[in-house]
């Protein structure tokens, strides 16, 4: 195996020092300028001819383009009914020409101050006709590293390679090297990052009990103590059960883990945990299953309401990033079914060095973007999204790298730089903390609209104001509602750790997943349509009690936006409330904990109510006949939005004669002069007529036409999801011709 005659002519030091002097380059393959000495145009090379060209250079043995030609086709195989035959059949795909580009990423972009990359397209003719993105990394070779990154040269740049290639990747996690790099990113953090001491300054009360990981000797086993006020250090562990384990703390368990446990007896993700721990050499590590007695609901309660000063007083957060179960285990092999790739590494002669026909070469790696492109498991467990936000220090294993992140950098194991913390929604927490922690005078956020005439008018969020509280809540919120939850009644206490912060730097009342001085907009919330499964039933309600069902934490089965279509895109001329806040309350199950589990609340409100009759039904009666329109919006809204279905058919409880209604919550105009409003739908409950449930939020606009994925922003705010334009408008003339009547509602 080798490289065909143009691999072999590729000179990757120039291109990588071209792309560490450009930002990102945005230019077109036949703007290129080719330099009169050699091959390589002014921001770009040409590689193969032909697509073709590349793929009989891979037939015939060439690493590089068996590799390229590797993740065109798997990239291309995850279309329905695509494979390279199909791309080749089609007309002019295999004589498109093959180009290299520098590539060097800047702010607007998610990696900063990595070195630079190294694009591959498929083109025809300039960048607008791009097929295919490939991005490479030339990498320095390291001993053990894997396949396709070394051949066991020792770990060393190649002349001429600082600041120019990335890091090669321990074959096995659990090497002692690849621990000798954590500790040292530990160590690094804790002697010479300010910013990280100046923002960890308040102290925590450490968690009620650890486990005491014990040096490493065959006679001592990690055991269950009780943590006293003494103890400062501690590692918090975020991994993901996956499903039921008899290693848990209960009275049965108790003094068996007091006594101490054999390391081989644990699972094996707690198993690495504690090797990782002492390897840190911290001597205490707190993990929920063996922290938190599992067979008391009290014990359990308690606990869980303290989970923000056990992630954020945690001097690290272990996170167990691609281990589905307790089972699985922190370390891995990285293995890789790519074959070994290595291109020649020129240095001038000036500098004294070889030339590369003896000898230097480094390898070529695809980057992460072409390799992770699935989310992690910890990403899709609900409880994990707090225990990373309000972590200090995380050191995530994932599947093929180690990242490390704290409040002044983000690295991980390949020598990739990440984009400013400021910028993720772990950053914009830290940012409201240290504004408060440093005596910054912090209001509850003005970005959203508080339906003040003209407010939209002028005025362009800046960057930091769109990371405050209240708006960057609602980021969290829909964050953590895309991913899953074992237990349905842990739908408030999952994310009670992130509420409990907020609150004590806003001073804000938390009110079952909403805010107080944000409540009118809290309640515009919606399943989002375009993330609803369309395939599946709708989803029916749960059997335990969630929440209000005024509060997003009511329902499940999609991601909760707390964004009117109005607002979402800065595009309301004028604004007003036409609902007020008479009275809120919930009621907790702990009354201690306020951002916990939650056992009822009501919500009275006064604004302009409309009778609608039952929109259920197909047929007219006597009282949807006053606003036939608005009955059909209202029915096809629910049977076919996919937001308000699978709303609808979580929180709908059917009675003898029951009401639907609207009450009104805003009136807009748009900055292209449409009208608009928000309603909140309602249905009388069983018991007490009085008392009504939300079943649904809908704006309607004066829109025509259907309104899709392929509209305007403007033209998106007739309905929340599936919409009937027409219909929407036909429906807010009647509304606002019937004035409606004002009353004062009480929500369950």
């Amino acid at each position: 195996m080798g490289l065909c005659e143009v691999c072999a002519k590729i000179d990757i030091r120039q291109l990588l020092q071209m792309a560490s002097s450009l930002n990102h380059i945005e230019s077109d393959v036949n703007e290129y300028r080719e330099c009169p000495c050699c091959s390589l145009h002014e921001y770009g090379l040409p590689h193969h001819e032909t697509y073709a060209g590349l793929k009989a250079a891979s037939d015939h043995g060439c690493d590089f383009c068996r590799l390229v030609r590797h993740l065109i086709i798997e990239k291309e195989e995850r279309r329905p009914s695509r494979t390279e035959d199909t791309l080749l059949n089609e007309a002019t795909w295999g004589s498109r020409p093959v180009v290299l580009v520098p590539w060097k990423s800047d702010a607007a972009h998610s990696y900063i101050g990595e070195p630079p990359l190294i694009e591959i397209r498929v083109e025809c003719g300039s960048r607008s006709d791009t097929l295919f993105v490939l991005y490479f990394e030339a990498v320095a070779p390291r001993e053990h590293s894997v396949q396709f990154e070394t051949d066991a040269r020792p770990d060393r740049f190649p002349p001429g390679g600082h600041r120019l290639l990335h890091t090669a990747i321990h074959a096995d996690s659990a090497e002692p090297s690849c621990l000798e790099q954590a500790e040292e990113w530990l160590q690094t953090c804790l002697r010479s990052h300010h910013l990280c001491a100046t923002r960890k300054r308040r102290k925590v009360r450490p968690p009620t009990r650890l486990i005491d990981v014990m040096p490493q000797t065959e006679l001592n086993n990690p055991r269950l103590c009780l943590a006293t006020q003494n103890i400062v250090s501690w590692v918090a562990l975020s991994y993901c059960w996956g499903g039921q384990s008899d290693f848990v703390l209960n009275d049965r368990t108790m003094g068996t883990m007091i006594e101490g446990i054999p390391l081989s007896d644990f699972p094996a993700t707690l198993r690495d945990a504690i090797a990782i721990t002492r390897r840190l050499g911290i001597r205490h590590l707190w993990i929920d299953a063996l922290c938190i007695k599992q067979d008391s609901e009290d014990d359990w309660r308690r606990e869980s309401s303290r989970m923000r000063d056990v992630y954020k007083g945690a001097t690290l957060t272990l996170v167990a990033a691609n281990a589905p179960s307790v089972n699985t285990g922190i370390f891995s092999k990285r293995t890789s079914k790519l074959d070994l790739c290595r291109l020649p590494w020129s240095v001038p002669y000036s500098q004294g060095q070889l030339p590369p026909d003896q000898g230097e070469s480094v390898c070529m790696r695809p980057h992460i973007w072409d390799q992770e492109s699935e989310p992690w498991p910890i990403q899709q467990r609900g409880w994990t999204l707090q225990e990373f936000v309000l972590s200090s220090r995380t050191l995530s294993y994932t599947k093929g790298r180690m990242v490390w992140q704290c409040f002044t950098c983000h690295v991980d194991e390949g020598g990739r730089v990440h984009q400013d913390a400021v910028l993720t929604s772990r950053g914009a927490l830290e940012n409201i903390i240290a504004k408060n922690e440093t005596r910054t005078p912090l209001r509850v956020v003005k970005t959203v609209p508080r339906f003040v005439k003209g407010m939209y008018a002028k005025i362009e969020l800046p960057r930091t104001l769109q990371q405050e509280p209240n708006r960057h809540w609602t980021t969290l919120v829909h964050e953590y509602t895309s991913r899953n939850l074992t237990k349905e009644t842990d739908a408030l206490p999952g994310i009670a750790g992130l509420a409990s912060e907020l609150a004590r730097q806003t001073r804000d009342s938390y009110l079952a997943g909403l805010w107080r001085q944000e409540l009118l907009l809290g309640l515009m919330w919606s399943l989002d349509p375009f993330l609803v499964p369309k395939t599946i039933a709708p989803i029916t309600g749960s059997a335990e009690y969630r929440a209000p069902s005024w509060s997003w934490a009511a329902v499940k089965g999609s991601p909760v936006r707390i964004e009117p279509p109005a607002f979402s895109h800065s595009r309301t001329r004028d604004a007003s409330e036409r609902t007020k806040i008479i009275e809120v309350k919930v009621e907790p199950v702990m009354s201690r904990d306020p951002f916990g589990q939650v056992k009822g609340g009501y919500l009275i409100l006064r604004g302009k109510f409309f009778i609608v009759g039952n929109f259920l039904k197909s047929d007219s009666t006597a009282a949807s006949d006053l606003l036939p329109a608005t009955r059909k919006v209202l029915r096809a809204s629910v049977l076919e939005a996919p937001g308000m279905k699978h709303e609808f058919y979580q929180q709908h409880k059917p009675c003898d004669n029951q009401q639907f209604a609207l009450l009104q919550l805003t009136v807009w105009i748009s900055q292209g002069g449409k009208d608009g409003a928000d309603y909140l739908v309602l249905e009388s409950v069983a018991t007490d007529a009085s008392r009504y449930r939300r079943i649904g939020f809908i704006t309607l606009a004066t829109q025509s036409g259907p309104i899709g994925n392929n509209t305007s922003p403007d033209d998106r705010l007739a309905m929340r999801g599936d919409g009937y334009g027409d219909l929407a408008k036909d429906a807010l003339q009647e509304l606002q011709e019937a004035e409606g009547a004002e009353k004062v509602v009480k929500i369950i």
